[in-house]
């Protein structure tokens, strides 16, 4: 294998590859990714086995001429730091299968590679459905769903996010079973139907590549993988087999109480009310509507004191007067990922979810649990 190509194009490959790079020392073959040249180009490939991403470069554009075909596997970790540290402009590659020859300039470098045979292969796709999707659609779409995924493995179809198509719309959902987050969006393709579970690691993995480029991302679906492919990128995940609850029975309905509030303005006082409450054990915060026109705010840690803080409704309907406890970690996490200016919280009765989503946007919302306030 020989090529010359442009110090940030391979060092920009290289560090989206780098996402699916295990730190594993049972496989350290997958610590490593495998750079191919081929006759069209140069393709760079990770994987930890549970997710793959391949980066290919063209041989048509001017930062790469490929010389000779071949292949190796190089440690991420130092070729990276390596090429970070190389000056802009032409890197001659050498490789014999074995070791690597780089030269930048009066720069040479010399190293031992692992044969390119032992690393696994990409998964072998036969898609059921495709769709495309713009990528900041797809990245808003993970993002406002993705943190309510379940830590703990016991049930291991919560730890992803669920994926839903349905009636030309796809439906993409989290839950730990004591937080819910939804959102849907409108789509082209009005025959796709099928739910999948992607694991919430692949999504955050995924999160770090997309969002940053105007440009449409196409999904292709099988019913072991899952790939996502844009230009020269495609990253392949596992999906977990099993059935995710059913959401939409999740999402109660007919609300006792209504209410709206300024989300900004809700959201740094929920951030006071937790940072008093986060020496205690379960960083509880309580809401107390007082009637028709405000909201009453308190928390408590042994440590640190006591806070209260009344704030104004925008509008409110039903019960003017209820208290409930809530976890304010998830309290923050829903409000963070609301972009709109207001906000509408609905009760539903004592110890019932309750249901956040924007006051004039129906296409997602958070559904928490009250806690006990013994």
């Amino acid at each position: 294998m020989e090529f010359t190509i442009r110090q940030e194009v391979m060092l920009k490959a290289i560090a989206d590859v780098g996402k699916a790079v295990s730190a594993s020392s049972v496989h350290p073959i997958i610590t490593g990714i495998k750079i191919s040249a081929g006759q069209k180009g140069l393709t760079l490939i990770s994987s930890d086995f549970d997710i793959f991403i391949s980066r290919f470069i063209n041989q048509t554009i001017e930062a790469l001429e490929i010389v000779e075909i071949g292949e190796i596997i190089v440690p991420f970790k130092h070729f990276s730091e390596l090429f970070k540290r190389l000056p802009n402009g032409n890197v001659w590659i050498k490789s014999d299968g074995l070791s690597i020859v780089l030269k930048a300039g009066e720069i040479e470098v010399k190293w031992k590679g692992m044969n390119a045979g032992d690393f696994p292969e990409l998964p072998e796709m036969d898609p059921d459905y495709s769709v495309s999707l713009e990528e900041k659609v797809l990245a808003r779409l993970f993002k406002q769903t993705k943190f309510a995924v379940a830590n703990q493995i016991r049930n291991p179809v919560l730890a992803g996010v669920n994926l839903i198509f349905k009636d030309g719309f796809l439906y993409c959902a989290a839950t730990n079973s004591h937080r819910l987050a939804l959102k849907k969006i409108k789509i082209n393709e009005q025959q796709i139907e099928g739910s999948y579970i992607i694991p919430g690691t692949s999504v955050h993995e995924l999160l770090k590549l997309l969002g940053r480029e105007d440009r449409m991302i196409i999904i292709h679906i099988s019913q072991q993988y899952i790939r996502f492919e844009a230009g020269g990128l495609m990253v392949y995940t596992r999906l977990i087999s099993g059935r995710f609850p059913d959401v939409h029975q999740l999402v109660p309905d007919h609300p006792e109480t209504e209410i709206a509030l300024n989300a900004k303005l809700l959201l740094r006082g929920i951030e006071r009310s937790y940072f008093l409450s986060s020496d205690s054990h379960n960083h509880n915060v309580k809401l107390e509507v007082q009637g028709p026109s405000s909201l009453m705010l308190s928390a408590a840690g042994p440590q640190l004191g006591e806070i209260i803080e009344k704030q104004p409704l925008l509008g409110s309907s039903g019960i003017c007067r209820l208290k409930i406890t809530m976890d304010g970690k998830y309290l923050l996490d829903a409000l963070k990922e609301i972009e709109e200016e207001n906000v509408k919280f609905c009760f539903y009765g004592n110890l019932k979810p309750i249901v956040i989503r924007p006051l004039e946007n129906d296409t997602y919302l958070h559904v928490i649990s009250q806690v006990r306030d013994y």
